[in-house]
């Protein structure tokens, strides 16, 4: 059965699936710089609105402010968002600043990864006052702000990431931040490209199962391609969170299975992956990326091996 059949009443257009995270990155960019250097002309004004959303419309988050002064709060995110706004043209850098934040979000204050939702509301609510807005300003605020959670949420998860992949959380922090920086080296450059060279690999050496991807034209090939990208950025922005994660390669080996896949072929279409992502990364592939995709490989292998012992479990 070739596994394109289970996908044939999709309405999702091609021009939907094809936009990249880069080409959202590259929009939002400018719209950012522009509006935040609007903001920043009335800053104090700005910051005490912002706050002034949290603490009366945001009960749960307000909590984290009972004894802080607000004064010298506002000032202090400001200052921080400044910070961020300023390497939007440095992304490897931004998301370190963003990691370093996160850690001493969550390691001193509690912060945890709803927390950083709710004030994203606030700030999303209280600038809109200040200056015009439209949907590409949302669009671009929007964009921004999912990525500032999804990095700094990696030390905010409630303790799941330590506590169910059976790794201390540190190192479980590092394996994760791995995989996704090895996925993110090769997706953000040239996703379709990328795609192209793991079909080729899987082509000649698991022909068997690379047949049962054949597309039967070009723009169905782009479709599905885009389809493969979307779904591993999903589940791997799953990691910080194990019991979704879990549910996610489960639904996903079912679906698979479903179009004449098992559990063995996905298995062995998962090293070939692997290995045509550490050729993608080329001199950027390092020991710590070995060992975290091993680690994780290990982790589906458990989730797998549970799911086909008692599949009931999982309904």
């Amino acid at each position: 059965m070739m596994l394109q059949n289970s996908f044939k009443n999709s309405k999702i257009s091609d021009e939907d699936l094809m936009v990249s995270e880069e080409k959202q990155f590259s929009e939002a960019v400018p719209i950012i710089k522009k509006t935040w250097k609007e903001l920043m002309s009335n800053q104090s004004e700005v910051g005490e609105r912002i706050y002034q959303e949290v603490l009366t419309k945001e009960v749960s988050l307000s909590r984290l402010f009972m004894n802080v002064n607000i004064d010298v709060q506002k000032i202090l995110f400001m200052t921080m968002l400044d910070v961020v706004v300023g390497y939007l043209d440095d992304r490897k850098t931004m998301d370190k600043k963003l990691e370093e934040l996160g850690r001493i979000h969550a390691h001193n204050y509690g912060v945890k990864a709803k927390h950083y939702k709710h004030f994203r509301t606030a700030f999303m609510k209280a600038v809109r006052v200040y200056i015009p807005w439209n949907n590409r300003r949302e669009n671009a605020w929007m964009w921004f702000w999912d990525h500032i959670i999804a990095v700094m949420s990696i030390y905010a998860r409630d303790q799941n990431i330590s506590s169910s992949f059976n790794l201390p959380r540190d190192t479980s922090i590092r394996y994760v931040s791995a995989i996704r920086e090895s996925f993110n080296n090769v997706i953000d450059k040239s996703p379709l490209e990328f795609v192209k060279q793991f079909h080729g690999l899987l082509l000649n050496e698991r022909p068997d199962i690379a047949n049962l991807f054949l597309p039967t034209s070009e723009s169905e090939r782009k479709y599905y391609d885009a389809r493969f990208i979307a779904m591993l950025r999903y589940t791997i922005g799953l990691l910080d969170d194990q019991q979704e994660f879990q549910k996610n390669i489960i639904s996903l080996t079912i679906k698979y299975d479903n179009c004449g896949i098992n559990e063995n072929q996905l298995k062995v279409l998962a090293q070939i992956f692997i290995r045509a992502l550490k050729q993608a990364n080329n001199h950027q592939w390092k020991s710590i990326h070995d060992k975290s995709w091993q680690w994780l490989l290990q982790f589906v292998d458990e989730i797998l091996n549970i799911h086909s012992q008692n599949p009931k479990l999982n309904k």
